[in-house]
């Protein structure tokens, strides 16, 4: 053998021996579940990932999501697999859509929106970092889910329906029927999340390439990041008499989950499986009272002496853009239907300054009223905004408040803190 070929050689060991001990041969491929509704699906458009620039917070999270021309980065040696789709409301039927592969943008969404992203960016690269292992995502969200009825543990029976409704449903000779449909209806998608969870793990290598059959796989963390169908579900008030002024009592909601995450934990057969519960932030620090109430009850499960050191809350209300957010705010006075769901005594001089080019906005008519309308807007854009404020707006939001406006700044901080919670639980399993 001559001394270039045992060069050669031992340069191929010496790769083989590094990239074992860098990937940690032998050791089980570690899977991570994340499971919720539209924000878990995530609704920023890719052009907000700019805003993580603008912010030195959050720089170097941007510098890890982004390359230095601009664009996504594909995150080697993170994987996902990610389910979710349309339908299931008011008699249309569920689409289920799968997409899978290395972990970058174009996970948001439905996942046929190549555009979007939800908190799985953050939290991939976050949990990369810290294993330095390749890891799986197995990503199941549906838009416009309630915990109360179609993510219903199946320990918590069938919905009830409200009685109001019962007693129309009797009335119509109709209630056998109806609740044969809720209970089809109740926990179904906790149903299907669970079968697409096992669907991967029957086949971990088709999502994972580098998946060692021999050495298995560990589902070690589960994501819970819901909330928005509930907080604006038929709970019940507080106090019959006290009105909606009352505030609702959201109990039922802190029970459920409980109940959610034993019954994860019996059907995926990991009886400690460390878990995340992404608290709604909607709204930041001055949200409604409701609000407050139902993050209390999202919370209370992680405060049970029987999930203590296995459960924990994360308050993404920590990573509401609250400059986004008043800005968004400022934005409804171009509309005066916007504008009464702002306080009277706030904007006043704004207000003034609005109010002829508001009249002149609805009173636009005939073939040139569109362009009339929309160089009027821009007027009003122009008052209410200042450039930069224009161009924060621009490179940050994307969506609705209950979409955390579409920023994959706010998102992409929410998937980083349930990474960082779920190491926290993991203890040495995730060191």
């Amino acid at each position: 053998m001559s001394a270039r070929q045992f060069s050669i050689i031992m340069s191929v060991a010496l790769l083989a021996v590094s990239s074992s001990a860098t990937f940690a041969a032998n050791k089980p491929l570690k899977v991570f579940i994340l499971v919720g509704q539209s924000n878990m699906q995530g609704q920023a458009k890719v052009t907000t990932l700019a805003g993580l620039a603008m912010d030195p917070e959050t720089k170097p999270l941007h510098d890890k999501l982004v390359d230095e021309n601009g664009k996504p980065r594909v995150l080697e040696n993170v994987y996902i697999a990610a389910f979710s789709g349309d339908g299931g409301n008011k008699g249309k039927p569920i689409s289920n859509t799968e997409k899978h592969g290395k972990l970058t943008v174009g996970y948001g969404g439905n996942t046929e929106d190549a555009e979007k992203l939800g908190p799985e960016l953050g939290f991939g690269v976050t949990m990369y970092e810290n294993l330095k292992e390749p890891i799986l995502l197995i990503k199941t969200s549906w838009g416009g889910k309630s915990l109360l009825v179609d993510f219903r543990p199946p320990s918590a029976g069938t919905a009830p329906l409200p009685a109001d409704k019962v007693e129309k449903l009797k009335a119509e000779n109709k209630l056998e029927e109806e609740l044969t449909v809720q209970k089809e209806k109740s926990g179904r998608y906790y149903r299907m999340m669970v079968e697409h969870v096992k669907k991967v793990l029957a086949d971990p290598r088709k999502y994972c390439p580098a998946y060692d059959p021999k050495a298995g796989y560990e589902i070690a963390g589960f994501a819970w990041f819901q909330g928005f169908n509930d907080l604006v579900g038929p709970y019940p008030p507080i106090d019959p008499n006290g009105g909606r002024k009352a505030g609702k009592d959201y109990s039922e909601y802190g029970r459920l989950l409980a109940g959610f995450i034993r019954d994860v934990r019996k059907d995926l057969s990991v009886p400690n499986l460390p878990f995340a519960i992404g608290v709604l932030g909607v709204g930041g620090k001055s949200p409604g009272e409701n609000t407050m109430l139902f993050r209390k009850a999202m919370a209370a499960p992680a405060g049970m002496d029987e999930f203590k050191g296995t459960v924990k809350a994360v308050n993404t209300a920590d990573f509401w853009d609250e400059k986004l957010g008043e800005l968004d705010v400022r934005g409804s006075l171009t509309s005066p239907k916007g504008a009464r769901h702002v306080q009277q005594g706030k904007y006043a001089d704004l207000r003034k300054k609005l109010a002829p080019l508001q009249a002149e906005y609805e009173a636009a008519s005939g073939k040139d009223a569109r362009a009339k309308r929309e160089e009027l807007k821009k007027k009003m854009t122009d008052i209410i905004y200042t450039p930069e404020e224009q161009e924060y707006l621009r490179r940050n939001k994307s969506n609705a408040g209950y979409h955390y406006l579409g920023s994959a700044k706010t998102y992409s901080q929410i998937g980083k803190a349930l990474a960082e919670a779920l190491i926290g639980l993991g203890k040495e399993t995730l060191k």
